[in-house]
């Protein structure tokens, strides 16, 4: 737990009170700036959870240029503008600096720099890069592997990440490793490049066993990773699949065949942000720690829309299995539709898939929940009749079982 703070730490007592009142504005109004790329899909949604609190929570007016550049000249025009806080997404040094002479609370976003005494929220490493392999692993990937750009500050994190799982797991740790960059990368400058050492990443996903479930640091990579397989005739979802993340609709559904990608909680962190910052300019202690926000979901499209299982009987099986979820499907019903006993069938799932038939059955049914949980329109109720079971009670107790929280619990922590 980090300790406690009520504004960052280069902030003195006199100017933190001037920047908490500034002029003779009512109290409970805010002047935020928002340094956040709206470039990215997280960056927008980012900024969406923001605006989600503003509105529930008093008047608050807002600074934010989708193209700002970090110079003597913004600055000047930010302290003209007079703001009660910040909330940015840091990746460099100038940026540092220039916040720090503006003197104000602040909260990040990004985590690529970290500032002594502002509270940073980040999206989970771990949590994305485990629902990511859950995700595989269900349709069926023995072997995993991870592409990212080395140098970018979230896909280092989400590297550290898979190489612990898959570690902890006893797996193969199968990373794409080209030789890093010198400097440390910027959004804008990542969004630039079309496509990072294409021969070198054509060159290794040949070299992977296969079927192969590959996990990208993000979309835009995936996407790379896709252009790549077609480079070098790999079958997707067959020989490979591919799950990005962020969920950025425009870049998985351009990209050939669209993207599988776990779902960040922007909205979340952007929503939890604007909470921290709301307490630090009223003068509230809160945690200088780093906060993260766990991911909402797996969005399935065609990349991993298979099972990419060799047993062409077991692949048959769980895929009638996914067709009839929402209907209550059971182990049982698994067994009339093959010519397999029940005792060679939990064989070959765990051979495969490494769990039992129920196993299995379970988990993807507890995805499903908490697919159906983000929409705000449903009951829990509801969800428990799409998802096949008989009752909400038999849900919730299931999936506080498997998860530890309740639905309800869990919808709260990512709507």
């Amino acid at each position: 737990m980090g300790s406690t703070t009520k504004v960052p730490q280069w902030i003195t007592k006199s100017s933190a009170t001037s920047a908490i009142r500034p002029g003779r504005r009512s109290m409970s109004q805010r002047r935020i700036i928002l340094l956040i790329e709206s470039s990215s899909a997280y960056g927008r949604r980012c900024l969406l959870g923001i605006t989600r609190y503003a509105r529930l929570h008093g008047h608050w007016q807002f600074w934010h240029k989708p193209h700002w550049l970090v110079t003597p000249r913004v600055v000047e025009h930010l302290k003209q503008w007079r703001g009660t806080g910040i909330i940015s997404r840091l990746e460099d040094p100038r940026m540092v600096k220039a916040i720090q002479r503006l003197n104000l609370p602040t909260v990040e976003l990004r985590g690529a720099i970290l500032v002594p005494g502002v509270p940073c929220i980040t999206s989970d490493a771990t949590e994305v890069v485990q629902m990511a392999i859950d995700h595989l692993q269900s349709k069926g990937y023995q072997h995993l592997a991870f592409c990212g750009v080395p140098g970018m500050d979230y896909s280092d994190a989400r590297e550290g990440a898979f190489r612990r799982l898959q570690d902890a797991a006893g797996r193969q740790v199968l990373v794409f490793s080209p030789r890093r960059r010198s400097r440390r990368l910027q959004l804008d400058t990542i969004d630039q490049i079309n496509s990072p050492q294409p021969l070198m990443l054509e060159r290794w996903l040949q070299t992977l066993p296969r079927p192969v479930g590959i996990i990208a640091c993000n979309d835009r990579r995936g996407g790379q990773v896709l252009e790549a397989c077609t480079a070098v005739a790999l079958r997707v979802p067959y020989d490979v699949g591919v799950v990005g993340v962020d969920n950025d609709e425009v870049i998985c559904e351009l990209a050939d065949p669209p993207l599988t990608s776990v779902v960040a909680n922007a909205e979340a962190a952007g929503y939890k942000a604007a909470r921290l910052l709301d307490q630090l300019i009223a003068g509230n202690a809160v945690d200088a720690a780093d906060y993260t926000v766990p991911p909402k979901s797996v969005q399935l499209r065609s990349s991993t829309d298979t099972t990419a299982v060799q047993d062409r009987e077991l692949a048959s099986i769980i895929r009638y299995l996914e067709m009839h979820i929402q209907n209550g499907v059971n182990v049982a019903d698994l067994t009339e539709q093959t010519s397999l006993s029940r005792s060679s069938l939990e064989r070959r799932f765990r051979e495969y898939l490494n769990c039992t038939p129920r196993e299995y059955l379970l988990r993807r049914r507890i995805d499903r929940v908490k697919e159906l949980l983000q929409d705000p329109n449903l009951t829990v109720a509801d969800v428990a009749s799409r998802c096949g079971f008989k009752n909400a009670s038999h849900m919730i107790a299931l999936f506080r079982a498997q998860t530890g929280q309740t639905p309800a619990e869990h919808r709260r922590g990512t709507v």
